[in-house]
């Protein structure tokens, strides 16, 4: 059995304009038969031809209140201890401004989660502590290369402007470095 192509093109013309009665019927006032005389096919939910389209209401809201009770802000405190010291610091430069690399010892083997973090700025030095999280169950000492941590930071061109040099301070001293 073959279907001509003038019953399909009929079928899904009358499928179409089925949902066609229902255009503008719950729209604004504009539907298709009046698109010439308003200008406009009514609102877009009257462009549903299955009628899925609910009227909603505006929702009156007082006003917000802040995530964040004025007075009420934490201060983070990093639980991480200094090593316990500083062994090299090296100011390289970078295509994006600078890279500040430093190596230290801490007390036992097994630290991890270093960083370079930044303490304050003085006279054109940053200020940066050298800290690690202790691993539990490592014995204190132990040879010099199972207790040694690298870590870096990176300075941009804007940072750079201000800073004439860094420091990084660890337990037992600190160490400084110039661009």
């Amino acid at each position: 059995m073959r279907i001509a192509p003038i019953s399909v093109c009929a079928l899904c013309a009358a499928l179409s304009v089925s949902g066609c009665g229902q255009l503008g019927s719950q729209g604004s006032s504009g539907s298709l038969g009046s698109l010439g005389s308003q200008g406009s096919l009514g609102s877009i939910g009257s462009l549903n031809p299955f009628g899925g389209a609910r009227r909603t209401q505006a929702t009156v809201r007082g006003p917000l209140r802040p995530l964040v009770d004025a007075g009420t802000g934490t201060q983070v405190i990093d639980g991480r201890a200094l090593l316990a010291q500083v062994t090299d610091v090296r100011m390289e430069p970078a295509a994006f401004g600078a890279i500040v690399t430093a190596s230290g010892l801490a007390y036992e083997a097994g630290n991890y989660n270093a960083q370079l973090t930044r303490e304050g700025f003085e006279g054109g030095t940053l200020v940066l502590a050298f800290r690690a999280e202790r691993a539990a169950g490592y014995p204190a000492g132990g040879p010099a290369p199972v207790r040694r941590i690298t870590s870096a930071i990176t300075l941009d061109e804007d940072e750079l402007s201000y800073i004439t040099g860094v420091r990084v301070v660890a337990q037992g001293n600190a160490v400084s470095a110039r661009r």
